[in-house]
């Protein structure tokens, strides 16, 4: 079962990367990596909603099956694009360095470099898929019942994180830029990040364990922070651009963009005025966009550094509006031509445990 409003958000995501990184409109520019951000939230509600699902129908979990139904996901894609990446690379008489293939394959590209921008996030995801997988695997289902507790733990990950990125802040001012790691990857690690993702679960867990108490919060203070946060997403990134503000401005993006994922899953209401202020065609494009995030994310760093340049064109419009089409278009292909083959196999090779629905996660 897919939720139109969860798509919607995904495609808001997906073309807030696509803008950010061709950069054709400066306001862009300057929001346009908030989409990781929203990814990153959508994905730690949506992962951690299949674990919360299967605990509660069976009292266990088997975190085994569970990354074999990722991996056919996400790998196949993400190994197709890394072999044409080689491919093209050579072609262009490009440098092919065997330890950035060594990074990317091993979803390590975060800590040590690799041949994308954007690959990082890809990273910092599968680290959370394994560790967050494992914790639950080896937490008693008793012990998640206890809703305080969790809460508190899940709550001092996050300002731990928060910590993480200031206390980098300040080491890199004393002893330089590159001091951790590499030059190019500040505060991408995934210790340094990952709490956009568990606020995504920390959604989902509430939703799942405490939802009476949840909802009461939710329905008390939903008209003071849904409008706030949507300023803090519009407004914010303009003032707050420092890089010690960015480390409190990244917290302060995904907790805004887990109101309005709270207000979209929790009640309707707000999804159905939202398509009443909008044209509904509009919104079905983008919910439709929403479905192939995943390979349009993937493949639009190809179209813009090898793709874009042959467009016959010196209209920069055009030119951006050609980049923004072959990107979707593309994705849809590899989702039609890679990604669905391995999920059908994926279905008949390694089925979910049961009847259980998942909403938008395939």
């Amino acid at each position: 079962m897919r939720l139109q409003q969860l798509d919607f958000l995904r495609g808001i995501a997906i073309l807030l990367v696509l803008f950010f990184h061709l950069k054709f409109i400066h306001y862009f520019n300057v929001v346009g990596w908030m989409g990781v951000d929203l990814f990153f939230v959508l994905s730690g509600y949506l992962i951690s909603t299949l674990i919360f699902k299967e605990l509660q129908t069976f009292g266990n979990f088997k975190p085994k099956l569970f990354l074999i139904r990722r991996g056919f996901k996400l790998y196949p894609c993400f190994y197709l694009f890394l072999l044409i990446t080689i491919i093209i690379r050579l072609l262009y008489q490009q440098n092919v360095s065997i330890k950035y293939i060594i990074f990317e394959a091993t979803f390590t590209r975060n800590f040590f470099g690799g041949f994308w921008v954007h690959t990082w996030s890809l990273c910092v995801e599968e680290h959370f898929y394994i560790l967050l997988s494992m914790i639950l695997y080896f937490i008693p289902f008793t012990n998640l019942q206890e809703t305080r507790k969790v809460n508190k733990f899940i709550v001092s990950i996050l300002a731990l994180c928060l910590l993480l990125r200031i206390s980098s802040y300040f080491i890199e001012f004393a002893y330089g830029e590159s001091y951790f790691f590499n030059s190019w990857a500040r505060r991408v690690q995934t210790f340094y990040c990952i709490d956009a993702l568990l606020f995504g679960v920390f959604i989902s867990y509430n939703f799942h364990f405490n939802l009476d108490q949840f909802m009461d919060i939710f329905k008390t203070v939903k008209k003071y922070f849904l409008l706030p946060a949507l300023l803090s997403i519009v407004i914010l990134p303009y003032f707050l651009r420092s890089p010690l503000s960015d480390c409190f401005l990244k917290s302060i993006i995904y907790i805004s963009f887990g109101i309005i994922l709270v207000c979209f899953v929790a009640d309707d209401k707000l999804f159905k005025k939202l398509q009443t202020w909008l044209s509904p065609f509009f919104i079905k494009l983008i919910s439709y966009i929403g479905v192939f995030s995943y390979p349009i994310y993937l493949i639009h760093v190809l179209i813009r550094e090898y793709i874009i340049q042959y467009i016959p064109s010196s209209d920069y419009r055009i030119v951006f509006i050609c980049y923004l089409i072959l990107s979707i278009l593309s994705g849809i292909a590899l989702y039609y031509l890679v990604e669905k083959s391995f999920l059908t196999i994926r279905e008949k090779t390694f089925p979910k445990r049961g009847e259980l629905a998942y909403p938008n996660t395939n």
